[in-house]
């Protein structure tokens, strides 16, 4: 019985040494894990910004005894505070257009100043119906021909002639240089007609007037027109390229 005793009581002494080196073995083993492990793993999440682990705070140290650097940790941006952000801008009030003034009339033309101005005028309105039955461009009146025709009318009733030139040899060219027209294309003159109307067909029914009121190298025209003591009507037209 005293050997059964000892050998139980070695055989428990043997089973106790082999359970504590045991333990002890595994108790070894796990901090090691942790020691070479783990401060590793935490130091390469700290440098990569690996914001999830949850036991790593900003500027904390690591277990490894390193602080992850701030350079190669990724920016981040707060979002504003409610108190900081920036309030709209009142819209500004609608701005009502000014109004705008009233359209200028226009202004009606000018009457003529007597019975034979009148006449002139409608003289200068049917040469531009001939024309345009021509297919020239209207003309339009120019007060430097008009001065050398209605001059050449006056000349010729005061001193009773009918002609283009004047008993001193003075021609249609010269009277428009006179006037300081310089480029005059025709003139044409009439006798005795009373009215535009008549002195009008009667230039057209002759071909060389008929050329002059239908050249479409013309542009101008300036009229005359003048009475003598008897009353006998003397009409100068007058024409020119500007």
């Amino acid at each position: 019985m005293h050997h059964v005793r000892q050998l139980t009581i070695g055989f428990l002494l043997l089973v106790t040494i082999f359970v504590g080196v045991w333990s002890l073995r595994d108790s070894s083993d796990s901090v090691y894990s942790i020691s070479r492990s783990a401060p590793n793993a935490q130091l390469e999440r700290n440098v990569a910004g690996d914001e999830s682990d949850p036991g790593s705070e900003p500027g904390a140290e690591t277990q490894g005894g390193s602080t992850p650097s701030s350079s190669a940790s990724p920016s981040r941006s707060l979002p504003p505070s409610p108190s900081a952000s920036p309030k709209p801008a009142p819209k500004p009030a609608p701005v009502e257009p000014a109004p705008r003034p009233p359209a200028p009339r226009p202004k009606p033309a000018a009457k003529p100043s007597s019975p034979d101005e009148a006449a002139k005028a409608r003289v200068v309105e049917l040469v531009n119906v001939q024309r345009a039955k021509n297919g020239c461009g209207a003309v339009h009146s120019d007060s430097r021909l008009a001065t050398a025709a209605q001059g050449h009318s006056a000349d010729m009733a005061r001193r009773n002639y009918f002609d283009h030139t004047t008993p001193e040899g003075v021609d249609p060219w010269e009277r428009a240089k006179a006037a300081g027209y310089d480029t005059p294309t025709g003139e044409n003159i009439a006798m005795g007609q009373r009215t535009a109307e008549d002195v009008v067909e009667g230039w057209m029914n002759s071909p060389g007037h008929r050329a002059n009121i239908l050249n479409c190298d013309s542009h101008a025209i300036g009229m005359g027109l003048a009475r003598n003591s008897a009353g006998t009507t003397y009409w100068t037209q007058m024409f020119g390229s500007v």
